[in-house]
């Protein structure tokens, strides 16, 4: 929680007070993760639900932080990449080419995991043209990877049938 999200709410308090007294347009984006929107298939077996908590956080938080500053000349997006090719991960997967069983390495992660990371992993240079892609288009959420638009498909859908089981569809409170 330190790591994913404290930090970025000390950033934000200490540099938007300061835009916003500026008076020139600004931005600040935060990093979440596939993990804010929803839990990505094939990532139940990864015991990351601390993770997973400080990224949801991280998607409320900003969202809050967007309804705060609208109409100020701060706007918030919030970056939501799915595995990314870090060099942590590059490293692990050429030991794993030299010794398949390594068992440092099969500790952290199986083989399904491995072919998963594996087959969705972006560079770090491709999260970051997708970031500023994002940001040029005046996006809130900025989606790297299109797995993740099936991973929310089936969070929306799973709502939406809980809302009709319940009688609630289209009333309004």
């Amino acid at each position: 929680m330190a790591t994913n999200f404290e930090s970025a709410v000390h950033i934000a308090q200490s540099c938007i007070p300061r835009m916003l007294r500026d008076g020139k347009p600004a931005h600040v984006m935060f990093t979440a993760s596939e993990h804010a929107v929803a839990l990505p298939a094939g990532n139940e077996e990864l015991g990351f639900a601390f993770y997973g908590v400080s990224k949801h956080a991280m998607l409320i938080f900003a969202a809050w932080l967007r309804a705060d500053l609208a109409g100020t000349n701060v706007s918030v997006s919030l970056l939501l990449p799915g595995p990314v090719l870090r060099e942590g991960v590059a490293d692990a997967f050429r030991q794993l080419d030299q010794n398949p069983d390594n068992p440092a390495i099969r500790a952290v992660f199986g083989r399904q995991v491995e072919q998963l990371l594996r087959a969705l992993a972006i560079s770090t240079g491709q999260c970051a043209q997708l970031a500023l892609r994002g940001l040029r288009a005046g996006l809130f959420y900025i989606p790297t990877q299109p797995h993740i638009r099936h991973d929310v498909d089936r969070r929306h859908q799973e709502m939406t049938a809980a809302f009709e089981r319940m009688g609630l569809s289209g009333e309004r409170l």
